[in-house]
Formats: structure tokens, sequence, C-alpha cells
């Protein structure tokens, strides 16, 4: 990998802090990585969207 293909952005920890908050409740790493794939997935697509 090129290095000045490499570009940094959102890491969605922010969106994970939050939902981590909104359950109230501990939560299994299973579940936190799942939730943290979800909202990057949701980054990707908003950022495709955005470059259309």
């Amino acid at each position: 990998m090129d290095a000045d293909q490499i570009r940094l952005g959102e890491t969605g920890f922010e969106e994970l802090l939050r939902w981590l908050q909104e359950t109230g409740e501990p939560q299994t790493l299973e579940a936190l990585t799942y939730q943290y794939l979800v909202i990057l997935r949701q980054k990707v697509f908003q950022e495709e969207m955005a470059n259309e």
C-alpha cells in the first residue's frame, strides 16, 4: 500500500461510545465489535453516497 493513498477519516468511536451509554449496561466484546462494524459500514455507505 502506498502511503500517499492512506486517508484518515472518522473512526466512529464517538458513535460507539454513545451507543454503549444508551444501552445502559455492560456489553460483551462480541456485541461491541458487531455494533462498531455496523457503525463503520454506515460511514462507508454515507461516504460513497456523498461521492456519487
